[in-house]
């Protein structure tokens, strides 16, 4: 669409949501931006639709203490041509600076579904749980009382995820995190966040259906690991946001959406094969460093 001889381009008015992303070191970022475009058309055609106008897939970043490929992403941009917005070409993508509110790039290629990366921490808690927070590039300690990571004070544009990890929510801990819902059901403000990778053999955590009957939402999220083939899962797994998601403001209007509590969340995305859930567990296994014997 042009007016005046300048053009101007459309809104979105749906995104797909990938609410759990790492940008794992042996992921190169094109065939995770391939991949992404690739997961999201086909949720597109699933639904019987034949083109992707209007149609944004979103990767909510969720990065460690130390690592920060979002911004190694955005110093590696230079200013285009006749003051064009700083930009990077990846392969055959374009990445700019997202207008807006909020920081987030945007990745452009021809014939596929534009993908926004927002950026986003993740900490792990004294008890070994996983604690995001999305829309965010503020460091937070690692190491400390899960009440304490939860209860820091955010901006409301930050969203707070308890993500799900395999056995990480059973026993002990389990109970921990039973506690936390039932605190922030008064308190609000919380998310938490389903796993692309639990099996289809393991049913759902009974924290998620106490957690809706709360009114907390739970947010999916694919959650690659950093094991070969695994950036095949990006943008595979997630929330639906259907709204008028202005070029102007996108990163903003979506954390609105997923935040309203009147919207319930529209997940998309299947679970994990029970194999190669199997494989990826002797996966990490094998990754891990044997320990040296004791003298």
């Amino acid at each position: 669409m042009s007016r005046g001889g300048r053009e101007v381009r459309e809104p979105w008015t749906k995104a797909f949501v990938d609410g759990h992303v790492h940008l794992q070191p042996s992921f190169d970022i094109r065939r995770v931006l391939d991949t992404a475009a690739r997961n999201v058309t086909r949720q597109v055609q699933a639904a019987g639709n034949a083109d992707h106008r209007g149609v944004l897939g979103v990767l909510m970043l969720a990065e460690p203490d130390g690592v920060d490929r979002f911004d190694e992403l955005r110093t590696r941009m230079h200013p285009g041509d006749a003051g064009a917005p700083r930009s990077v070409t990846e392969g055959q993508w374009q990445l700019g600076e997202a207008a807006g509110r909020h920081p987030g790039l945007l990745a452009s290629r021809e014939g596929v579904p534009e993908i926004l990366l927002v950026p986003g921490r993740q900490v792990r808690s004294h008890e070994r749980l996983e604690v995001l927070f999305l829309n965010s590039q503020e460091t937070h300690a690692d190491d400390r009382p899960l009440h304490d990571v939860i209860g820091t004070t955010q901006p409301t544009h930050v969203l707070v995820v308890l993500a799900w990890g395999v056995g990480k929510w059973l026993g002990r801990r389990g109970r921990i995190v039973d506690r936390v819902i039932r605190t922030q059901a008064s308190d609000g403000g919380l998310m938490l966040g389903d796993n692309g990778g639990r099996p289809v053999c393991w049913t759902e955590p009974s924290q998620f259906r106490t957690a809706r009957q709360a009114g907390l939402k739970v947010l999916r999220g694919s959650d690659p690991l950093d094991l070969p083939g695994e950036e095949q899962r990006v943008g595979s797994f997630g929330a639906l946001v259907e709204a008028v998601i202005p070029r102007s403001d996108p990163v903003a209007t979506i954390v609105e959406a997923l935040r309203d509590p009147g919207k319930p969340l529209q997940d998309f995305g299947h679970l994990q094969r029970n194999a190669r859930f199997l494989r990826n567990q002797l996966g990490l296994r094998r990754r891990r460093p044997v320990p040296e014997p004791q003298p």
